[in-house]
């Protein structure tokens, strides 16, 4: 987040995804998915979740008018997505430095 404000990037948003299938069944369909993920430029980390969320998506934008073409254009675009959330960062409340060992 830090590299992509000295950057002048405007907008990193986290998109969280759910597959239209489940593991192992519908392993290639996921391995479709994130494969796919991999080859859009504004995706700049690919994350995987047990739970609720499959993937979240961390995309970075120029603007909002760059992140809504990103949106609609690419990320809702991917192969076997049954679900698709947006994750909007309030406030950090905590950000450690160091780990407390």
């Amino acid at each position: 987040k830090q590299l992509a404000q000295a950057s002048g990037i405007a907008i990193v948003q986290p998109r969280s995804l759910r597959l239209d299938g489940k593991w192992p069944d519908d392993a290639a369909a996921a391995r479709a998915a994130l494969q796919a993920a991999r080859q859009v430029p504004e995706v700049v980390a690919i994350e995987t979740f047990l739970g609720r969320v499959d993937v979240r998506l961390n995309v970075i934008a120029r603007d909002m008018a760059h992140y809504q073409e990103v949106y609609r254009r690419r990320v809702l675009a991917l192969p076997h997505i049954a679900e698709v959330d947006a994750l909007m960062l309030i406030a950090t409340i905590k950000e450690s430095e160091g780990l407390p060992l």
